[in-house]
């Protein structure tokens, strides 16, 4: 029986923009005309947004209380363990962006997200009980998994739950709180670290208490998304889970109060999920079994990446978006991570510097926000990487000892480089289709997570080559973001691009149109 029903119902492919709705026993299932611009869209972009920030908090904590943690545990540091020491979260993020697409495919993207943001939660918490620079380093990477691995299920969640109209500005509020992240993190270090500031009753203080406060952005999302969020109703429909994609297409229609809908369009809708449900038989989704492992469904993601790779544009297309990714990281990583070591070598307050840094990305996230829409994923993503490519040099340039010119220069990279970052981060998942969309954005952050690892590593080696100053590791900044820049020229542009519709086989006996 579940052999002749696979048959029937074998085909869930994504409708293209021009596609008509098809004769014969297929139907078009259009999300995207229910999705609608509402509440419900706000609150995912709030929550979604909170686990963005919660993985930039623990980026950049790590940059701003590694003096004092090398000062506490004093003699045990070599400079190679101090370079690790940065660039460990790396590795954890490199090893959670791998794996995140199979459990996003195997579990649903709502899961994923909850999954590595409480990795977050807790092991950015345990870096607090450290008792040793290796366990500061295991609990860094343990966390960089989380931050690997919820990066890529937050935006497929966006992109899956967010009309194809206005996609790309809710996105970017996504995206721009990675910032909100960078500046909570460079606060509340002005307030906790230099005060080092101890809370009586927990005794416990210092940067210790730095990365206790640090995790509450990762709770928050995580509450947020227990309460408030459904799964995604196109991973539903593409696993063919007809009925509980149906109610939570009611859930988010019910939350927007309905007003965004043509409300005969969304009960035909329902009436042909339900309709799919009935006519389906199986025990769980086509895909996979519900007892499914994650080695399982990583092998099943194995597969589908082999076959999309063996089509000549498709590999292009990934070689030159993980190009692009590899080389926006190695620049951006390397040279904010390397900025409160600079502030502090020029005796600045290394604290207010990397403030008035994150301040930096607030008017490039504004203007993203009003321009993504319109200039496009592409144009947004060129202009941002050709300016950022220059300013690395501009900020060698400065005065020496200027405190003024070097926050003003480093403010400024912050300025144009985000808007690269919130381009990439959206045409990316939105270049795939629903079944690969988190396992290949997954497969791309990974590559960047190199990138950054490689990034911090060798500026941290100029570093050390006191005789560079630092001009090295500012034109080795620039260097590999002309190449990226370089890369963007063979990218596709995905404005207006509809993710969300579907052509599901079997009869239908409902509504004639849908």
């Amino acid at each position: 029986m579940r052999l002749e029903h696979e048959k029937e119902l074998e085909t869930v492919a994504l409708v293209g923009p021009r596609d008509d709705d098809g004769g014969g026993d297929d139907h078009s299932v259009k999300v995207d005309k229910v999705l609608g611009n509402g509440r419900y869209q706000l609150l995912s972009c709030v929550t979604c947004g909170l686990g963005v920030a919660a993985g930039s908090t623990e980026v950049m904590a790590i940059a701003l209380a590694l003096p004092m943690i090398e000062t506490e545990f004093e003699g045990e540091v070599l400079t190679w363990e101090k370079n690790l020491m940065a660039s460990c979260i790396f590795l954890g993020m490199l090893l959670g962006g791998l794996s995140s697409g199979a459990v996003a495919d195997l579990r649903g993207r709502k899961s994923c997200l909850i999954i590595f943001t409480a990795f977050i939660a807790v092991f950015g918490a345990l870096t607090a009980l450290a008792e040793s620079m290796s366990q500061v380093a295991l609990f860094r990477f343990l966390a960089g998994l989380g931050i690997g691995g919820n990066i890529p299920a937050l935006f497929s969640y966006v992109a899956e739950t967010t009309s194809s109209r206005v996609r790309g500005k809710y996105m970017t509020i996504v995206a721009s709180h990675w910032m909100l992240g960078s500046v909570i993190t460079a606060a509340l270090g002005w307030l906790i670290l230099p005060r080092d500031v101890t809370l009586p009753y927990l005794n416990i203080g210092g940067w210790r208490l730095y990365f206790v406060v640090c995790i509450l952005p990762a709770i928050l999302a995580c509450v947020l998304a227990l309460a408030f969020l459904v799964e995604s109703p196109c991973y539903l429909i593409r696993r063919k889970k007809f009925l509980e994609a149906a109610g939570a297409l009611e859930k988010i229609v019910a939350v927007n109060g309905n007003r965004h809908n043509d409300s005969l369009f969304l009960s035909e809708l329902l009436g042909l999920l339900h309709s799919k449900h009935a006519g389906w038989s199986g025990t769980g989704d086509v895909l996979g079994a519900e007892g499914e492992t994650l080695v399982g469904g990583m092998k099943h993601s194995a597969v589908l990446i082999s076959q999309l790779l063996k089509a000549r544009e498709q590999r292009k297309l990934v070689v030159v978006l993980g190009t692009v990714w590899f080389c926006l990281s190695a620049c951006w990583y390397g040279f904010m991570i390397w900025l409160p070591q600079f502030f502090e070598a020029q005796h600045d307050n290394v604290y207010l510097g990397n403030l008035v840094t994150s301040l930096g990305d607030l008017p490039g996230n504004v203007i993203n926000f009003f321009i993504i829409d319109k200039l496009g994923r592409k144009n947004a993503l060129v202009l941002s990487m050709g300016a950022s490519a220059v300013l690395p040099l501009a900020f060698a340039a400065v005065p020496k000892g200027s405190a003024f010119w070097a926050m003003l220069g480093s403010a400024s990279f912050g300025f144009v480089s985000v808007g690269a970052w919130n381009a990439l981060s959206i045409l990316s998942p939105e270049v795939f289709e629903t079944r690969l969309r988190t396992t290949m954005h997954g497969i791309l952050t990974a590559l960047g997570r190199i990138g950054g690892f490689f990034g911090t590593y060798m500026v941290g080696h100029f570093e050390d080559q006191a005789q560079s100053g630092i001009w090295l590791p500012c034109m080795f900044a620039s260097a590999v973001l002309a190449l990226g820049l370089a890369s963007t020229a063979f990218l596709p542009e995905t404005k207006g691009k509809i993710l969300t519709d579907y052509r599901v086989k079997g009869k239908y006996s409902g509504a004639e149109s849908c």
